[in-house]
């Protein structure tokens, strides 16, 4: 019995280090750094927040995505300035507006309406000067004429061997020409929708067949000439569009020339004219433009010219000629500076 209580006490003492060294260990595993080195506690704190800063940035924005803004302060009605902007075509002018919008101004910026527009220099109230050009077809027209006094014929003898026939006759002359084209140029100055300009203008049309006293003529060839100046007048009617309607005027003098003109005509025998007068000559237009760009504008008008009181020479008497109006398309371009 004394031996086994030994045994059992021996036994004992040699376990209890052995517990006693875990319990220590134990108990170091479970304290904390700063627990068992106080001395390095503020570096690992400052490791610590090192180490949350991508995760404190993340909620961070997180935060400004979630968070609603603040409301706006409300305008009062009485300090509210009603600013129209009219959304118009960047090329048409003058402006029109299209679902006008309101604005609302601060206090000390809301007195008066305001209006804001848009226009293209082409369809708005502007001055300067400007070129055009302008090709043209022109229809064929009759040339009518008169002799003042009755001319003296030459007839070849009616047989051989027997003197020539002499006569005098009135003459009436009946001319047709066929449709051709022609060309006119202008330099002149705008005043916003009103033009003043000066153009020259030609056109030639071949003849296609003579009449004398009722009489018509057979190898008909020649033409008459027409070289014309004028000082015109225009007004551009406004639509807000690109487009333009025009109507306009001009006053002048015109070079009236039968160039070449001839004919055989029974009885009278051969006819022939080349002759030219210069006199008074009007005309009248109207037609529409329509704005390209701002500089280059396109234009197709009608004109409608008159040459009075022309007078030329055949069978060395003295002409008249009726007054003779011409019907002419333009179309043509004009820039302005």
């Amino acid at each position: 019995m004394i031996k086994l209580s030994l045994y059992f006490l021996g036994l004992a003492m040699l376990v209890s280090p052995l517990l006693l060294a875990e319990a220590v260990a134990a108990a170091s595993a479970v304290a904390s750094p700063e627990q068992r080195y106080p001395a390095n506690s503020a570096k690992l704190d400052r490791d610590k927040a090192r180490d949350d800063l991508p995760r404190l940035a993340s909620l961070s924005h997180i935060n400004r995505l979630t968070t609603p803004p603040a409301p706006a302060a409300a305008v009062p009605p009485e300090a509210v300035a009603e600013l129209t902007i009219n959304q118009v075509d960047p090329i048409a002018s003058p402006a029109i507006a299209a679902e006008p919008f309101t604005l609302a101004l601060p206090p000390e910026q809301a007195e008066i309406p305001v209006t804001i527009g848009q226009s293209l220099p082409g369809n708005s109230e502007t001055t300067g000067w400007y070129l055009s050009i302008s090709p043209s077809v022109v229809y064929g027209y009759d040339l009518s004429v008169e002799s003042d006094d009755p001319a003296t014929v030459t007839l070849p003898a009616p047989l051989p061997g027997l003197p020539p026939v002499i006569n005098t006759v009135p003459l009436d002359i009946d001319v047709d020409t066929d449709t051709s084209f022609g060309i006119g140029g202008a330099v002149g100055y705008r005043f916003d929708d009103a033009r003043v300009e000066f153009e020259v203008d030609y056109n030639r049309n071949g003849v296609s067949s003579i009449t004398v006293n009722d009489v018509e003529g057979t190898g008909v060839d020649g033409s008459l000439e027409t070289l014309k100046f004028f000082i015109n007048g225009y007004y551009d009617i406004p639509t807000g569009s690109r487009f333009r309607p025009y109507v306009g005027g001009g006053v002048g003098l015109a070079i009236f020339s039968a160039n070449d003109v001839e004919a055989m005509v029974p009885v009278l025998g051969g006819v022939a004219g080349d002759d030219s007068s210069t006199g008074f000559a009007f005309q009248a237009k109207a037609g529409v433009s329509y704005d390209i760009s701002e500089t280059a504008i396109a234009f197709l008008g009608y004109r409608l010219y008159g040459l009075p009181g022309q007078s030329f020479e055949a069978f060395d008497t003295d002409l008249d000629a009726d007054s003779v109006f011409v019907h002419s398309l333009q179309l043509g371009l004009r820039y302005e500076f």
